[in-house]
């Protein structure tokens, strides 16, 4: 088996770990006629098993992303143009150190104030948490039932007081796929600048798509939070508006990060014919062999 083929085994097979786990732990909570003592240990004994599926399907699909990097990579080292392919300009991006480095921090960045906006880190300086939910430190609590497919099941975990963490599987795929958009977008932008071409400047939905996405995961949570920053009195009718348009800020957020690369890639393609030329600042950066 080639490297590429077994790559997308385990992307594919990470997918199907994380969709068909979530939607046989939503289709046996919903066939429970009730939550008695003896179902609630079989539910937990489940979310074990639904944690432990989740885990290694994500982990087999960033395993099989990073090989496939990696191995187009190494074709890459010593080139001095590279070609304006998806399947060959991202591995170079990810594995030159100067755009490695732009992906990484504001991949990081991006995500960290994603799980803020989202309330997956919950800081709410106002509120005692030991008043307000009774809460011990540090404690964790699954809520096991009930919901659709990676709704279920949710972890709220109490760090210390004010600050805490709200689990749910949807919006941890979610963080894994919009903030490493943003950092290949980041990326994208260096390297064009770089290059001359112009094209990140004249395309900017990267923030649009990275702004939008903020309310991907929980646009309840992310409206509570602007509105709260903002100082308004209409919080909670605002993030209650926004929940019901949550799928369309999914359908908004990754097409529009999607769409910059692919505008950004036109424009490269446009600048030079055939291959792109490695832009100097890059050349003189360690490139795809040393990751």
């Amino acid at each position: 088996m080639t490297i590429q083929a077994r790559a997308a085994a385990l992307v594919l097979s990470g997918a199907g770990a994380v969709g068909g786990v979530s939607v046989a732990y939503a289709l046996a909570v919903d066939r429970l006629p009730a939550v008695s003592p003896t179902e609630v240990k079989s539910l937990l004994l489940g979310s074990y098993v639904f944690t432990g599926a989740f885990l290694a399907g994500v982990l087999a699909i960033v395993v099989g992303l990073g090989l496939y990097v990696h191995n187009q990579a190494r074709g890459l080292t010593g080139a001095s143009s590279i070609p304006i392919a998806p399947g060959s300009f991202i591995p170079y991006l990810l594995s030159t150190k100067r755009y490695r480095r732009y992906f990484s921090v504001s991949t990081v960045l991006y995500g960290a104030l994603y799980a803020f906006a989202t309330s997956m880190i919950v800081y709410q300086p106002t509120v005692n948490f030991v008043q307000a939910y009774h809460a011990t430190f540090p404690s964790v609590g699954v809520s096991l039932c009930c919901g659709p497919p990676l709704s279920i099941p949710t972890v709220t975990a109490y760090l210390m007081n004010h600050v805490g963490l709200y689990i749910v599987p949807l919006d941890v795929l979610l963080l894994l796929m919009v903030a490493p958009l943003v950092g290949l977008n980041v990326a994208f932008a260096v390297f064009a600048r770089d290059a001359s071409a112009g094209g990140a400047s004249k395309y900017g939905l990267g923030g649009v798509g990275a702004v939008v996405g903020l309310f991907t995961g929980c646009p309840a949570c992310a409206g509570l939070f602007l509105a709260g920053s903002l100082g308004g009195t209409g919080a909670v009718a605002f993030a209650s508006l926004l929940s019901y348009y949550q799928p369309e800020f999914i359908a908004a957020s990754l097409p529009a990060l999607l769409l910059t690369l692919y505008l950004v890639s036109r424009s490269l393609a446009r600048a030079y014919s055939g291959g792109c030329p490695i832009p100097q600042r890059a050349r003189t950066l360690p490139s795809a062999a040393e990751t």
